[in-house]
């Protein structure tokens, strides 16, 4: 085991405990970045309205807009972007800038680069890479603000007790074997502060991925220890697609999903009373019968995960 400092910029890599939407987090991170590069504590934070102009050095003449994405896999937009920049421009009379900057947490393409030089060809634009450099050069100041990724080797897992005792070692095993079909997925749970990078085939299907998943959070143990009171439901999120092991309806693999190296996979455990199977209990959602049930079946999903960090230490 492996923990690893990656300077992933956005959710749920990137935290900003003070605030509780990404756009705000993104805003104040931006802040505190320029802050350190640019050696001054005279950059503001505007409040709304900001009018196309989230944060401004008075001193220097330069106006901020800040622009983000949630994940890798959403789109910049270039018009919205466009849009403050109008904005921006129609209060420079009462909020003088010389230099307008966006401030994003991914890099452009040459396509979008050039829409928004067409538009303001002074326009200067900082993206990812100024924006890791910033974390390289100062890292116990940005330490409080990025999720630790814990790298759990496949060795770690194929030679734990939890897995060489599950009933599904001998088909799960061997496809580890050719390391090109091998890849390692960023596992995290809204559930649970650690994010994970685990060795994953591709050529799991999603019945297998969901058996995987049930050995290294030790499932049937738990499963087992609470027979006849509840079953347990997990759930990925795979690009948008929240798939429950109770409901897998298709048989395809990884690799026919798409799914590639670095790729982030959501992860959930729910808790459904055996007696009436419509009741979901989950350390997310809790339903408003049966007081102490909810608080059993949150306290074990919590015991679950704590069991997994300690386990993969």
């Amino acid at each position: 085991m492996v923990r690893l400092q990656k300077y992933l910029l956005y959710p749920p890599f990137l935290v900003v405990e003070e605030e509780n939407n990404f756009p705000d987090m993104w805003e104040v991170f931006c802040l505190k970045l320029l802050k350190l590069d640019l050696k001054t504590n005279s950059i503001v934070r505007r409040t709304p309205p900001e009018q196309g102009v989230d944060l401004y050095y008075r001193d220097n003449k330069i106006a901020y807009q800040c622009k983000c994405v949630i994940n890798e896999n959403n789109k910049f937009n270039v018009t919205n972007t466009i849009n403050s920049i109008t904005k921006a421009i129609s209060i420079k009379t009462s909020l003088p800038w010389d230099t307008f900057t966006l401030c994003l947490n991914v890099n452009l393409s040459g396509k979008q680069e050039k829409s928004l030089r067409a538009f303001y060809p002074t326009i200067d634009i900082k993206t990812k890479d100024y924006w890791v450099d910033i974390c390289e050069r100062y890292p116990d100041q940005v330490r409080r603000n990025f999720c630790i990724v814990t790298k759990i080797s496949d060795i770690d897992i194929l030679r734990s007790e939890r897995f060489l005792l599950s009933g599904f070692k001998n088909n799960l095993a061997p496809q580890f074997s050719d390391s090109d079909n091998v890849i390692h997925i960023l596992l995290y749970s809204e559930q649970n502060s650690r994010i994970s990078k685990i060795p994953i085939p591709t050529s799991f299907t999603l019945k297998e991925f969901h058996q995987y998943m049930g050995i290294l959070y030790n499932l049937q143990e738990y499963y087992s220890a609470n027979y006849g009171e509840f079953k347990i439901i997990t759930t990925i999120n795979i690009k948008g697609r929240k798939i429950l092991s109770s409901n897998i309806t298709d048989n395809k693999t990884l690799l026919e999903l798409g799914i590639n190296d670095g790729d982030i996979i959501g992860f959930e455990i729910s808790l459904v009373s055996s007696h009436n199977p419509k009741l979901t209990y989950s350390a997310l959602w809790l339903n408003e019968q049966s007081t102490f049930k909810e608080e059993k079946a949150q306290q074990i999903v919590s015991e679950i995960f704590l069991d997994f960090n300690n386990y993969y230490n």
